[in-house]
């Protein structure tokens, strides 16, 4: 029930973002869902589970110990559920979608299912959308590996698993402002250009993630209980700057 409520509701947020956000700034519209996908994340994951840990309410928050933490599930799941109506009733009541999306609307009245799905069919098989589909669909075999089994593979080599769900916490903050210093080059007319000019060096960033994997065993030296911070800061590092062509 409740990925069905947030999927309606965020179909909802996409619509009105075509439909009151003036043309210029549509292109926005991704920047803003991949900022608010990024921090909600943090805010549902990181956050959650140190605000539920009766130990860290204890230690910084509590004056007498609890057996909960600050926050429990169910609270957390409420709290979010308030700010979503709250916020999706604000915007229905306070603002209003543009006049020439409705005049454009009044000239194609009937956009019912017996339109629209004929319509999706004819706009499936355009050129460029048949090609826009294949390279979806196969880009990522390119990066996926590289991506994925790095952490798999440092935790077979020894990195203790709490390290490596800490180096996501640095992340955070550039996966947040990234979206917005480079969201001049992905706003506009041409906005896969600059994903386009990104791939060889997102390409290349998988060859040195892989080399960095591979030569994990020799860095750490068997240390697995001392592993210098050296080693971290270089994982942060590799991890950030492939973010930017990500």
């Amino acid at each position: 029930i409740l990925c069905f409520l947030t999927a309606t509701q965020d179909i909802s947020v996409d619509g009105w973002a075509l439909t009151m956000l003036q043309r210029r700034n549509v292109g926005h519209a991704a920047t803003c869902n991949a900022v608010g996908q990024t921090a909600g994340g943090f805010i549902g994951f990181v956050v959650f589970l140190i605000l539920e840990s009766k130990d860290f309410g204890n230690k910084y928050v509590f004056n007498e110990p609890r057996e909960t933490g600050v926050v429990t599930l169910s609270s957390f799941l409420l709290i979010w559920g308030l700010i979503f109506i709250g916020t999706t009733t604000l915007i229905a009541f306070f603002k209003k979608e543009n006049s020439d999306v409705d005049d454009e609307l009044e000239k194609h009245p009937d956009y019912g299912i017996k339109r629209a799905y004929p319509m999706l069919w004819k706009i499936i098989k355009l050129k460029s959308v048949i090609q826009l589909t294949i390279m979806m669909l196969t880009i990522r075999a390119s990066f996926c590996v590289a991506e994925s089994v790095t952490t798999l593979k440092l935790i077979e080599y020894g990195i203790p698993q709490d390290k490596i769900a800490l180096l996501s916490v640095p992340m955070v903050p550039v996966q947040i402002v990234l979206p917005f210093v480079i969201s001049k080059y992905t706003a506009g007319s041409k906005s896969l250009t600059f994903y386009a000019k990104a791939f060889p060096y997102r390409l290349a960033m998988s060859v040195v993630i892989a080399t960095f994997t591979f030569a994990t065993p020799m860095m750490i030296n068997g240390k697995l209980n001392d592993v210098s911070n050296y080693f971290y800061v270089g994982i942060i590092l590799i991890y950030i700057i492939n973010l930017i062509p990500n």
